[in-house]
């Protein structure tokens, strides 16, 4: 774990933060799609985590999660997955070309 210093300039950093993370989740992926979708969701994921500890806080639960911790837990690749192949960057009719038939 980062020194409280280190945790406290993350937190105090989002972007900073999710960029990291992001590189450290896509570290073995060997398509730049994986990293290139998932910068284009910055905002969609830091509002997702905001979401969450305002629901905890209308509950009366202490919202304790860090943005660090949520990241952390994000399922990146199992998101990845449910992509349709054309936005994760596949193109399976590349190597497979469209069958047809010559009826002549």
């Amino acid at each position: 774990m980062a020194s409280s210093f280190l945790q406290g300039f993350l937190e105090d950093n989002p972007n900073v933060l999710y960029l990291g993370s992001l590189e450290l989740a896509g570290k073995n992926r060997t398509s730049n799609a994986f990293k290139e979708y998932f910068r284009g969701q910055t905002g969609n994921i830091y509002n997702q985590y905001l979401g969450q500890i305002g629901s905890r806080a209308l509950m009366g639960a202490a919202p304790t999660q860090t943005f660090t911790d949520y990241l952390v837990d994000y399922p990146w690749l199992k998101n990845f997955q449910k992509l349709s192949p054309a936005q994760r960057g596949e193109q399976p009719t590349r190597f497979a070309p469209r069958l047809s038939y010559n009826l002549a």
